[in-house]
């Protein structure tokens, strides 16, 4: 026996990179003795129970070393069943093979199970009658003696396991053999796959939202789609369900990678992978996308198939793979996962628009593991145990805080950690991990931010580093003068599971996606801090502003000194104001800046002629009562933040941002030592207004003439008796 691939060998030789994922059987036989007889009944009869079954169909191979397809297709199969003949040991490659089950036996990972077929358990054990002939002559040939006591002992190993033969069980009859033999493989791989999702952890509630959702006892064809963020694991509940039921359906295919297979090999060679697991027979090659849809419509129709098409980036994708509902059985189950929901969305609206059911669509999002469920599985990881030893539980519950419920970060860092009994070393990954995800996550969450266009890239960016947890409101003024189109754009990044933005507004991102924004905004040069993007760490934007190593490529810059916590600052000039003036001339290096915050600093001082030109968001929280900069015309300016400030009416900030005609959001709050606010009307475009708390305010002149105000807040404003009818 040697090694093309299971059924479909003659026609994956062409394309190795076809004989993809695992196997349930592998068969190894005397292709002399029984591969149009025996084997050949039991291969049909296991492929049609739903077994994927490796079926070696080459009697021409050469060699002594098992090559790399053949290697992966024995050790990656749950059970081997050697076919003992009289010819059998007479050749070499099935004993290369046995040799390399009985490896795999050894180290855990499979089953062998033997069958007798004309010889008795004790010539195989024994190497007696043929079998001893057989090695005669393989000592003859000059085999290595190494290699020829390798087989015997494999025999030996094989031959005292409990098997099944032909003779006793069946009086001869191979019929009958066959069927109990698929029988009692059906058996072992049922009980194995309820050990695999027992195993998992997590995993049994998520199987159980998904078998409501596929609903397999029903008679109407479903689509279920499995959506969320990379590394939550809807690759790993869509392979479970798919093990778990593969034996009812007779046509079954599972396409990983759909996205990264089609970048690299085109949408071609998946239809040939599918049509190759569906027809099960050699196919014509197919070269031309619409040829193949029209074979795979034809091979599927009216068939009840279980398909999971997996990462899934494009409804093009899954209208070249599975066409329409139309095309299939009563009974068919189509799944699929993608990080984008609204290929799911526009699949329903395909759905719905040819006449479905309400029921041929579905969809999930998987949670993120909970707390419990967080650590158990980094324990697995790391200690192959359900929970951490004691005197690592609380570093444990450290590193599982960083994943935050996510599976794959568990699982790449309780792995990195397995073996490590140093404790400074786990204290350093907790550092690490607080600032930078594992490379393998880095990895998979790129795949999400990469097809992102520039502006929905920026937005993203944005919001990792300074607006998680922020109301979206302001931000999008900034966004929407910058052209990035943020209403579009932000539900793009929601349906790519990238951020989730809920009833209250707030923006919200996932802590391993904010590291990786964050990382991308540093370009990954930490040493480097002039050419990061953004700057939200205050000692890293202060030692850039003081050391003048800003560039064209800084846009926002986050300057803060709070002394004590916000609501309870009380102020006292001599005290809390941050000794350190902030000069003109060291923003000249920062063309580029578009977001800047100066909390609890100042004051400003010098020319700013030329300088903050692209400025858009000036957030100036404690602002000092003295303002004496020159020439600060903030021509782009559209939202100001002056809240708990000293400022008062008189400030000669007022005249320095009469410049400022963009300003859509003027926010005052707790300025309690405003009175008033002149030049108001200047701010013609002003649409948001806030003076909450401003207790000692008693008028905002030309208020009334500012037509596109659409919200004003004055609550607790007790000396301001007059509220206008303004014409926003």
């Amino acid at each position: 026996m040697s090694n093309s691939l299971a059924s479909a060998s003659a026609s994956a030789a062409a394309d190795p990179s076809l004989l993809e994922g695992e196997y349930d059987v592998f068969l190894n036989f005397c292709g002399k003795d029984t591969r149009y007889s025996f084997t050949d009944y039991l291969y049909t009869s296991l492929d049609s129970a739903g077994v994927r079954t490796f079926r070696d169909d080459n009697e021409l191979r050469v060699g002594e070393e098992i090559d790399h397809e053949l290697d992966r297709a024995i050790s990656d199969s749950k059970i081997s069943i050697p076919i003992f003949s009289k010819n059998y040991a007479s050749r070499k490659w099935c004993l290369i093979e046995l040799a390399r089950m009985v490896q795999c036996l050894k180290n855990g990972g499979q089953m062998i199970f033997p069958i007798f077929y004309d010889v008795d358990p004790d010539v195989v054990k024994h190497q007696r009658r043929s079998y001893e002939v057989a090695f005669r002559q393989h000592r003859k040939r000059r085999y290595d003696q190494k290699v020829i006591q390798e087989w015997k002992n494999a025999l030996n190993k094989v031959g005292q396991l409990k098997g099944l033969e032909l003779k006793k069980e069946t009086g001869g009859h191979e019929g009958e053999l066959v069927k109990i033999i698929r029988d009692k493989v059906l058996e072992f791989l049922k009980q194995n796959i309820k050990h695999e999702d027992l195993d998992l952890v997590g995993m049994p509630s998520r199987i159980e939202k998904m078998e409501e959702l596929l609903n397999i006892h029903s008679d109407s064809v479903r689509f279920i789609g499995i959506y969320g963020m990379g590394g939550l694991g809807k690759t790993t509940i869509a392979n479970l369900i798919y093990n778990k039921y593969q034996h009812r359906f007779e046509y079954h295919s599972f396409l990983k990678d759909v996205r990264e297979t089609e970048s690299r090999n085109g949408i071609v060679h998946l239809q040939k992978k599918l049509l190759l697991d569906i027809c099960k027979t050699k196919i014509v090659d197919i070269d031309d996308c619409d040829v193949g849809i029209k074979k795979i419509k034809d091979a599927v129709c009216r068939k009840n198939v279980l398909i999971v098409l997996d990462d899934v980036n494009h409804k093009s994708q899954i209208q070249k793979l599975a066409g329409s509902w139309k095309w299939f059985g009563s009974r068919a189950r189509i799944i699929i996962t993608t990080r984008d929901e609204e290929v799911l969305h526009e699949l329903e609206c395909t759905c719905k628009k040819e006449g479905s059911h309400p029921e041929v669509y579905g969809s999930y999002r998987p949670d993120y593991l909970d707390n419990d469920e967080s650590l158990e599985l980094f324990s697995r990881q790391a200690f192959m145990s359900k929970s951490p030893p004691e005197d690592y539980y609380i570093l444990s519950k450290n590193i599982v805080s960083t994943a935050a419920g996510l599976p794959l970060v568990l699982e790449v860092t309780g792995s990195s950690l397995y073996g490590v009994t140093d404790k400074e070393l786990w204290e350093e990954k907790i550092k690490e991990l607080n600032n930078i995800p594992p490379a393998e996550v880095q990895e998979k969450l790129r795949l999400s931010f990469d097809p992102l266009n520039d502006r929905e890239k920026e937005i993203f960016l944005d919001i990792a580093c300074l607006f998680i947890g922020e109301d979206k409101t302001n931000p999008c003024y900034m966004w929407d003068d910058c052209e990035f189109y943020p209403k579009n754009v932000l539900k793009v990044l929601v349906r790519r599971s990238l951020i989730t933005v809920g009833n209250d507004n707030i923006l919200r991102m996932h802590d391993q996606l904010r590291d990786l924004g964050r990382q991308i905004a540093c370009e990954g040069k930490w040493n480097e801090l002039g050419r990061w993007s953004r700057l939200w760490d205050t000692k890293k934007a202060f030692e850039v502003y003081t050391t003048r190593q800003g560039t064209e490529k800084v846009e926002a810059l986050c300057l803060k000194s709070y002394p004590l916590k916000l609501f309870d600052l009380i102020f006292d000039d001599s005290k809390h104001a941050n000794p350190r003036h902030l000069e003109g001339e060291k923003f000249l290096r920062l063309p580029n800046l578009r977001y800047l915050t100066l909390d609890a600093l100042g004051p400003l001082y010098g020319d700013f002629k030329h300088c903050l030109p692209n400025l858009r968001w000036l957030q100036w929280r404690y602002c000092m009562l003295e303002f004496t900069p020159t020439n600060l015309h903030l021509k782009n300016l559209v939202i100001l933040d002056l809240s708990f400030s000293h400022i008062t009416e008189q400030s000669n900030l007022w005249s320095q941002t009469q410049m400022s005609k963009k300003l859509k959001v003027l926010n005052l709050f707790e300025c309690n030592r405003l009175r008033g606010v002149h030049f108001l009307s200047t701010f013609s475009n002003l649409e948001r207004l806030s003076v909450i708390n401003c207790e000692m305010l008693c008028n905002l002149d030309g208020i009334e003439e500012l037509e596109s105000l659409r919200y004003l807040d004055a609550a607790c404003c007790i000396h301001w008796k007059h509220c206008p009818i303004y014409p926003g």
